[in-house]
């Protein structure tokens, strides 16, 4: 299979219309999922019209119209798919729906219009557990796809010619984008935008709807920030927070963390293991990671950046203080994709399972262990 992050949508030709936004809805599906997405592309119409540029006209239509009970309750007025797919469709974008598995039998009708109509889009989506609508139509066979991470094993077990990512929060697969659950549909809607509109206009989407980050795609669904939220530590919620927005302070230390729960250095390091399992050290330096993955890129798989350079590059973004600090043999785990880390000659990734030679790509969907030795040093 080809690299994922080369499978860019087909090229634009110059248009003086809006691009036309279908969302399919259908009954009980769920409300942020439709909503969440639709916002972002209402959102993206504006920022377009401040610019004297056309943006995009949605839809929200079913197969018969009329009205449309979601999950949550709150009814929508829709039009009929048929009569929409009459002018050029540019997007087809599927919400989930919480019941999605054991309703699925009785969407055979949508799921036949889906396949005919994808055929007439530029590129079709799903957001959250859409996903099984797209795999029922089978525009999943062979490709990527990504789902609630709830519904994972369910998607893999009924349809095994999808390729399941149950890390990534959105996937991209030549024209065809899915969904992880919910607000994950907001980010890849985001996605769509910055892709059509430019990073200008995503951006400016994104802070006049709060978004505390734009992420891009290969982000794990789970979050190690929340991860810490959800223990017992309630008192430290605030120092997650204030560390998830200083990761890149090349001062952050254990000190300064004790400091900023105003505790001394002794009681901080013993209270902070005590509610959360593990050292105050680990956060900081897992988070990191995570955080900063996506700066770890070059433009093109062709870049001339040497290994030496990268370990700079990669000390520097994980806020490591010291090459003592950096040349520790811990290692820690990394899930990478190649649209967001990826050096032809980066050796500081080995395969976490396999470690007989060290890589000189990576591989979507795989965990790595970042060992921070010289390059080419063995485990």
């Amino acid at each position: 299979m080809t690299d994922i992050a080369a499978q860019l949508d087909p090229p634009l030709l110059p248009v003086d219309q809006p691009r036309v936004v279908v969302f399919v809805a259908y009954e009980a599906m769920g409300l942020l999922d439709l909503s969440g997405a639709q916002t972002v592309f209402w959102a993206a119409t504006k920022a377009m019209a401040e610019r004297g540029l056309p943006g995009y006209r949605l839809h929200t239509a079913s197969l018969d119209g009329g009205l449309q009970p979601t999950a949550e309750g709150l009814t929508v007025a829709t039009e009929r798919l048929d009569d929409v797919m009459a002018q050029a469709v540019d997007t087809l974008i599927v919400p989930g729906a919480p019941d999605i598995i054991r309703t699925l039998p009785g969407h055979g009708p949508l799921v036949a219009w889906l396949r005919r109509a994808s055929l007439h889009a530029r590129r079709t989506a799903s957001v959250c557990s859409g996903t099984f609508l797209l795999a029922s139509a089978g525009l999943l066979d062979g490709r990527r796809a990504a789902t609630h991470w709830a519904m994972c094993e369910v998607l893999r077990r009924d349809f095994p010619a999808v390729q399941v990512d149950p890390e990534s929060i959105f996937v991209q697969h030549g024209t065809v984008w899915t969904s992880a659950g919910v607000s994950a549909g907001i980010d890849m809607a985001l996605a769509l935008v910055e892709l059509d509109c430019g990073r200008d206009v995503a951006m400016q989407v994104a802070r006049e709807l709060v978004v505390f980050l734009k992420r891009p795609g290969g982000q794990a669904q789970f979050s190690e920030l929340l991860k810490l939220q959800g223990q017992d530590c309630a008192e430290f919620e605030a120092l997650h927070l204030w560390l998830n927005a200083h990761l890149g302070d090349p001062q952050l230390t254990v000190e300064r963390l004790a400091e900023q729960a105003h505790m001394s250095l002794r009681n901080f390091t013993r209270v902070y293991k005590l509610k959360t399992g593990r050292t105050p050290a680990r956060p900081s330096r897992c988070s990191a990671l995570k955080r900063r993955g996506a700066s770890w890129k070059t433009p093109t798989a062709t870049s001339n950046r040497s290994p030496g350079s990268a370990v700079s590059a990669a000390k520097s973004a994980c806020a490591w203080r010291s090459s003592a600090t950096w040349q520790s043999p811990r290692a820690t785990t990394v899930h990478a994709s190649p649209a967001v880390c990826r050096w032809p000659k980066f050796r500081v990734l080995w395969p976490r399972v396999r470690a007989s030679s060290p890589v000189t790509s990576l591989t979507a969907n795989t965990d790595y262990l970042v060992y921070p030795d010289l390059p080419g040093a063995q485990r």
